[in-house]
């Protein structure tokens, strides 16, 4: 019997650390979508509130222009993007709030769309955050009263990890 049990947990540890890759494309369809690389979801919001979506997968967004609505990130994720890949944001919430622990955000470029009104690009609530191989901007001038933020941590996070980004016509990168 107790060999019975060290086998199921064994077993049941292994399965938990399988990830599953899910795809995003400007091509793809959340409503007909199953997220394959075959038949993708059309924006990362979907893919985040996706029940199928757990801690420890990976989605990947194909090249293209995003036009997304806030989205809390509240798995352990993994989203990357790759060459030629872009983020356009709008508005006073948050594109990404992340809530989760050890989410990562790799090679995007992410886009303030306008200048009307201060938004915190990305708002890390989370501990073991990696931002990494990302550009964001805005649309700040000098003297425009306009506060965008590329990035606010929470106070008392650990592990953040931001590295080989470049932030730009912001007035705060807020790191």
């Amino acid at each position: 019997a107790r060999f019975c049990i060290v086998i199921f947990l064994l077993l049941f540890n292994l399965a938990s650390l399988a990830q599953t890759n899910w795809y995003v494309s400007t091509t793809g369809n959340n409503a007909t979508g199953d997220g394959s690389v075959g038949n993708p979801w059309q924006t990362i919001g979907h893919a985040l509130s996706h029940a199928s979506v757990v801690n420890g997968d990976i989605i990947n967004v194909a090249a293209g222009t995003y036009t997304e609505s806030p989205a809390t990130i509240s798995k352990q994720v993994t989203i990357q993007g790759v060459t030629g890949t872009i983020i356009q944001t709008s508005g006073t919430t948050p594109l990404f709030t992340v809530s989760a622990v050890s989410v990562r955000i790799i090679g995007f470029e992410i886009i303030k769309t306008d200048d009307l009104v201060s938004q915190n690009i990305i708002t890390v609530q989370g501990n073991d955050f990696e931002l990494a191989n990302c550009i964001i901007h805005a649309q700040y001038l000098m003297g425009d009263g306009e506060v965008t933020r590329g990035i606010e941590i929470s106070s008392g996070r650990t592990g953040i990890s931001i590295h080989d980004n470049e932030f730009y016509a912001l007035r705060q990168p807020g790191i």
